[in-house]
């Protein structure tokens, strides 16, 4: 059976009041990796995340995966695969600047990343005191799946903790205003540089109601 992979489409009114959450769609381990592998894209080798463009031999990167090229220029994230940010220990080892990698390989990386960060989310739902199974899972999948670009508790908590709490209009005006209670403060940074992307993952969320 086909993988159902359709992304909402935004709606032209938004919903007022209180978030009524009116059904929930299965959602699995294999839909998320396939959904993510459309979101994240894919090069098999390490490159700037920030320009797309892959590194050249000779590059450093810091211990937060920050590139450091040739001439001394700082760039973006070093990255391969599905959205992986290279680590320092994988740089230069596993992942050297300029090779091909097998696309088996990274496969399996996406899939250990997967699993690490859906472990790390769990972790921080059961530090809130809050029930594993009372989260729906497609909420749940959508938290693991953020987190390949930087949506996180820490960063974004409010967007977190109104996931959790089924206050899904809140939580998608999150991602893209700092303040959804006040949109004047400004966009989110993370709206400013992937727009398209935000206002699909807030057409998801939004649909959770």
């Amino acid at each position: 059976m086909a993988l159902d992979i359709t992304i909402p489409v935004r709606r032209k009114q938004e919903q007022e009041g209180p978030d009524i959450k009116i059904k929930e769609k299965p959602q699995g381990k294999q839909r998320d990796l396939t959904l993510l592998k459309i979101e994240e894209g894919f090069k098999q080798s390490v490159y700037d995340d920030t320009t797309g463009e892959y590194i050249p031999k000779g590059s450093k990167i810091k211990e937060d995966s920050t590139i450091v090229y040739p001439n001394g220029k700082i760039g973006g994230k070093a990255t391969i695969g599905y959205g992986h940010k290279v680590l320092p220990v994988e740089f230069d080892s596993i992942y050297k600047p300029g090779d091909v990698v097998e696309k088996t390989k990274l496969e399996e990386q996406l899939e250990k990343d997967y699993d690490d960060k859906k472990n790390t989310i769990e972790k921080i739902i059961k530090s809130k005191k809050i029930n594993i199974n009372d989260v729906p899972q497609n909420a749940l999948s959508i938290l693991i799946r953020n987190a390949f670009w930087g949506v996180s508790s820490s960063n974004f908590p409010t967007y977190f903790n109104s996931m959790l709490e089924g206050r899904y209009k809140t939580a998608a005006d999150n991602l893209k205003f700092y303040d959804p209670s006040n949109p004047n403060k400004g966009y989110t940074n993370i709206y400013k540089k992937l727009k398209a992307r935000t206002e699909r993952v807030m057409d998801e969320i939004l649909s959770l109601y």
